[in-house]
This record gives C-alpha cells, sequence and structure tokens, in this order.
C-alpha cells in the first residue's frame, strides 16, 4: 500500500494500532494519583505497577517505610488498577464502621469454579455476603465464643506443658514463633473443627502437612502475582487453593457433621453453631419453601475451612 509515496506493508498497518495501544496500555495510565494530589509509591514499573512487592519477604517492612515517606494516604497500583492505601484512622473508621454498607465487597479474585473456595466469606460479594455473614454471626456471639474458652483452656493447659518441658530440656531457648503458631493451629481445630490434632507435639501431623502444601510460599504467590495482573486467567483453570488439600479439609469437616448427626453430639464449638443455623433454616424453609438457602452444608464446609486456613 502507498502512503505518502511510500510503499508500506499492509501487515504493518494493520498491526500498528494495536502496537500503538499496547505501548499505552503498558507505559501509560499511572499518573492517575498524580492528577489528584495524591503521593504514589514508587516504583511504578510498566504493566505491574507495584505489585511487583509480594515477592518480598519484607513486604510488611516496605509498607511501614512507605508511609513514613508518603503519609497516611497514598496511592499503589495492582498492575493498571489503582488502590488506595490509608493508615488514618477516621477514614478507617468510616470504611470499616460508619459506612460499611458502601464497602462490603473484597478486591479478591478467586476462580469461580473452584469448589468449597468460591464459598469462602472473604470472597463473596453483595447480598450472598451479607446472608453468609448473618449467618455466621451467631459464632462470634459473647455468650458462644464463652462456651468455648473450655476448648481454648485445653489448648492452653498443653502449651504450658510443653513450654515448661522444652525450656527445661534446652536451657531455656524455645522457637516461641513455631511454638505459639502450633498453638494456633490446635485452638482453631479444637473450636472450628471440633477436632484435636496435638501440632504442639506432632508437627508432622497430617493436618500441618495439608495446611503447608495450601499455604507453599512461592506457588501462592506466583497465582495471586498473576490473578491480580490478569484476573481472566481464571477462566483457564488457574488456581491460588490446591484442591487436593482443601478437598480434604473439606471431605473432614462433612464427616465430622455426619458423625454428630448420627451420634447426636453437640460439643460447643463453631461447627455446632452452624449447624444449629442450618437446621434454624431448614424449619423455616418447610414453612417458605421460595425463600433461597444459604446455610448449605458447602457454605458450612467453606467457613470451617476458612477458619483453619486463617488460623495458620
Amino acid at each position: 500500500m502507498l502512503l505518502f509515496g511510500v510503499e508500506i506493508p499492509l501487515a504493518w498497518i494493520l498491526t500498528a494500532p494495536f502496537l500503538a495501544w499496547l505501548v499505552h496500555y503498558v507505559f501509560f495510565g499511572f499518573d492517575f494519583f498524580a492528577k489528584q494530589g495524591i503521593p504514589t509509591a514508587e516504583p511504578v514499573l510498566p504493566l505491574v505497577g507495584n505489585i511487583w512487592k509480594i515477592w518480598k519477604r519484607d513486604n510488611l517492612k516496605i509498607e511501614v517505610d512507605r508511609l513514613q515517606k508518603l503519609g497516611n494516604i497514598y496511592g499503589t497500583f495492582e498492575g493498571k488498577n489503582p488502590v488506595y492505601v490509608t493508615a488514618d484512622p477516621e477514614i478507617i473508621k468510616a470504611i470499616t464502621v460508619k459506612e460499611f454498607d458502601n464497602f462490603v465487597d473484597r478486591l479478591v479474585v478467586i476462580p469461580e469454579h473452584q469448589e468449597y473456595v468460591r464459598r469462602f466469606l472473604f470472597v463473596l460479594h453483595g447480598q450472598e455476603w451479607k446472608d453468609v455473614r448473618n449467618g455466621v454471626s451467631p459464632v462470634f456471639s459473647s455468650g458462644k465464643i464463652k462456651g468455648m474458652s473450655r476448648l481454648m483452656e485445653e489448648c492452653c493447659s498443653s502449651l504450658v506443658k510443653l513450654t515448661e518441658h522444652r525450656a527445661a530440656k534446652n536451657q531455656g531457648i524455645i522457637d516461641l514463633k513455631k511454638l505459639f503458631g502450633s498453638y494456633t493451629m490446635d485452638v482453631i481445630a479444637s473450636c472450628a473443627f471440633g477436632t484435636k490434632i496435638d501440632a504442639l507435639d506432632d508437627p508432622n501431623n497430617t493436618f500441618i502437612v495439608k495446611i503447608q502444601k495450601v499455604f507453599h510460599a512461592p506457588r501462592m504467590t506466583t497465582a495471586f502475582f498473576f490473578i491480580r495482573l490478569f484476573p481472566w486467567i481464571t477462566k483457564l483453570g488457574v488456581q491460588v487453593f490446591p484442591a487436593e488439600e482443601v478437598l480434604f479439609f473439606a471431605n473432614l469437616v462433612k464427616d465430622i457433621i455426619a458423625t454428630r448427626r448420627k451420634e447426636n453430639q453437640k460439643r460447643g464449638d463453631v461447627l455446632d453453631v452452624m449447624i444449629e443455623e442450618m437446621d434454624k433454616e431448614a424449619a423455616a424453609l418447610k414453612l417458605d419453601p421460595t425463600r433461597k438457602p444459604v446455610m448449605t452444608e458447602e457454605v458450612i464446609v467453606s467457613q470451617c475451612v476458612v477458619f483453619f486456613l486463617a488460623g495458620f
């Protein structure tokens, strides 16, 4: 094709608009906060923005340094998406309390096809999130938590005994991070799953091995990195949490639910509370079949798995 008397291949002409768009997408648009007079975290890399920092081990230190340098409000980019960061107590209070109805959804990209993970409370959006949260809320009432204190005290007694034993054995040198990590998992497993795993005494427990696989750092970091940059890849089956390990915890909870129903067991833990809510809802559905069920077995199993993942 002739253009201004110069022969230009047709392929060049067809490709040029795409290349122009690609260059603009990769390199431009990072002045979003500057136009509003808000400091921007540096460095902002082409295409990835500031999300590169998830590869850093000292992630928290990076955030503290930014707050000290930029102030209580600044902007970052996750890929091309602008993200406000604030440490202002009044703004945080407004978002989490006063104006919470306008900020219920989290920016979480999880594959919709992944069973159980898609029902994690922090993954749900809109009305579904509100419905499930209302169903889970009784778990956190003062009365229910007080009732679970007995389970926590049992784990605490094991912690005290083990601490005394290790202190005497190792000349007072104890790995506190590892010790309290195991204690936390024992408490979560007892209060949420209704099971005893003895993470304090048995670091090679199947629970521990499985949870470590779930949070295998390089794999999880890589998955989050690319999903935040390119959300559409979740349609290709990319998963953040390994399906085998999630299914392990899900099957465990289902077995516990089946056992409790069969033997009419009551332990006063998180699982008991949610089973009660599911039974109340089932009774209400008989009176009004048009109601949409919220506290299904999948939802309950998902929240129990979340409790354990959160405790790791």
